[in-house]
């Protein structure tokens, strides 16, 4: 069977590279806005203004980043502990590039 052309190639990639944005936007938002209370979330503006760059660099990273992320920040019903914050701050620091 022939290789895909490259433009079919283009289209598949960028189609993961959405969809990984989507999923990682979600679960990140979710787990924040289950970990605080309306008000706190409402106001949290730094987690708003930085979070298209970050989903924009996981999504255009190697697929074990997304893995990362999605240990870092729980599925329903569990939420975010300042332990979890703590670790992810330290994996955004020490993590070798992708």
């Amino acid at each position: 069977m022939a290789r895909p052309r490259r433009q079919v190639r283009s289209a598949r990639e960028r189609w993961n590279r959405e969809g990984r944005y989507t999923r990682v936007l979600n679960r990140l938002t979710a787990c924040m806005n289950r970990s605080l209370c309306e008000l706190h979330f409402a106001g949290f503006q730094s987690f708003g203004e930085g979070l298209d760059e970050f989903c924009t660099l996981v999504s255009e990273a190697a697929p074990i980043v997304e893995d990362e992320v999605n240990a870092l920040f729980p599925e329903s019903p569990d939420r975010i502990t300042q332990v979890v914050l703590q670790n992810f701050k330290g994996w955004l620091k020490d993590a070798e590039p992708v």
